[in-house]
């Protein structure tokens, strides 16, 4: 549903404008969530975002660590960046992310969403 604002202004004693009108912009719907898979044969996990999706944010917590990081992995013109300081995570060209059995300290939960 389209909608429309509009405003007008007036200085002391003078009339009023006419008014300045916009129309609002339409938000796009919320996409799907990702997939996250754990992948016991190799001890990694894959994210599958929802198809044309261009920003994915990673949570997960390092090895060694005890705290949960945020990796906001986006889509360019020349395909998919992952942050510098993220060994071991890869992003394929159609936006599949994997992280390495050395990224996530063992036992600790991987989420994405985008």
């Amino acid at each position: 549903m389209e909608q429309k604002s509009k405003a007008k202004v007036k200085k002391g004693n003078s009339d009023y404008s006419a008014y300045g009108t916009a129309t609002d912009p339409t938000k796009e719907a919320t996409p799907a969530a990702p997939t996250v898979t754990a992948n016991p044969t190799d001890a990694s996990v894959t994210v599958t975002p929802a198809a044309g999706m261009d920003e994915i944010t990673l949570t997960y917590t390092p090895t060694g660590t005890d705290q949960p990081v945020d990796v906001v992995i986006k889509k360019t013109a020349t395909g998919w960046t992952v942050p510098s300081g993220h060994d071991g995570i890869t992003v394929s060209g159609d936006g599949i992310i994997k992280l390495t059995h050395a990224v996530a300290e063992d036992g600790t939960e991987v989420k994405s969403e985008s």
